[in-house]
């Protein structure tokens, strides 16, 4: 049901199903870009008879951070208790995260045959009806299609709470030392993964770049703390070169890449900004 006057959407139910048809999911995305939110689901799209009988499901997903955040802001709102599979990995990043989130039960990686390069995204089905379910939102939302529109029925939480453990607040004050209750941190998150420096297929910048830009930023607010963010392991090799471009540069900063999960979202949550390539980290 259609009314151009006030803007207004219905969606009646199973027009869209969790699966959308290719001719449906694209007039879907348009329509929630058209309309924004003013879009109203009747009936139980894409939700299983079970699904409201059930305390706690089973599910897989992709092994990144922000891959399994999109999935668990769909899922966090039924507050029913996740069993987490997840594909397993060379940088196994996903679990100390997920098990910082107090709707996740249980996490294991597991080997998902035929899951590789291009028919990667072809694995995940996005079906709640099946026992795993097996879901992404990566190709959702990289179509330019709005999260809300994912799995439809179920609500979007942008906010929930992540538990943070009284040891990780108090190891990472001790790590920013006199910095611990500044109001100008400003976090720079900066990774591996793509960076010209470590001869990556996908350019981004490098130490130079990085180095430029805090540099510059630094002295339009000379009052800033930059705190280098970043994983345990993966980013440390290249947060280091960008520390030294810095030190280079003459610009006070802490190197805190290789904090726990923990001690990463005690950081975070001090921040005033947050400065970063899209990844699971900025996703957080």
């Amino acid at each position: 049901f259609f009314t151009q006057g006030s803007r207004k959407i219905i969606i009646e139910q199973d027009v869209i199903p969790s699966v959308a048809p290719p001719a449906v999911a694209p007039l879907a995305a348009d329509l929630m870009l058209g309309f924004g939110n003013a879009i109203e689901y009747h009936g139980s799209v894409g939700i299983p008879d079970w699904w409201d009988n059930v305390d706690e499901i089973t599910i897989r997903t992709p092994g990144g951070i922000g891959d399994f955040l999109w999935i668990y802001s769909k899922l966090v709102g039924s507050g029913k208790k996740i069993n987490v599979i997840c594909q397993k990995e060379k940088y196994t990043r996903l679990k100390p995260f997920a098990e910082l989130l107090p709707n996740v039960k249980s996490f294991r990686y597991e080997e998902m045959p035929g899951v590789g390069s291009h028919e990667f995204w072809n694995f995940w089905k996005n079906n709640l009806d099946e026992s795993p379910a097996v879901l992404q939102a990566n190709t959702h939302l990289e179509a330019g299609r709005r999260l809300e529109l994912f799995l439809p029925a179920l609500s979007t939480s942008f906010h929930f709470d992540i538990k943070c453990p009284e040891e990780s607040i108090k190891s990472i004050n001790h790590k920013l030392g006199s910095w611990k209750d500044s109001n100008d941190l400003i976090g720079v998150y900066v990774s591996n993964h793509w960076n010209k420096d470590l001869g990556k297929s996908i350019y981004m910048w490098g130490s130079k770049e990085w180095g430029d830009f805090i540099k510059t930023y630094y002295k339009l607010h000379p009052k800033s703390k930059i705190v280098i963010v970043g994983g345990k392991s993966i980013d440390m090799q290249f947060s280091d070169e960008v520390s030294g471009a810095l030190y280079g540069r003459r610009v006070p900063h802490k190197n805190l890449c290789g904090t726990t999960a923990g001690e990463c979202v005690a950081l975070l949550k001090k921040l005033r900004y947050f400065i970063a390539f899209p990844s699971g980290l900025p996703i957080l």
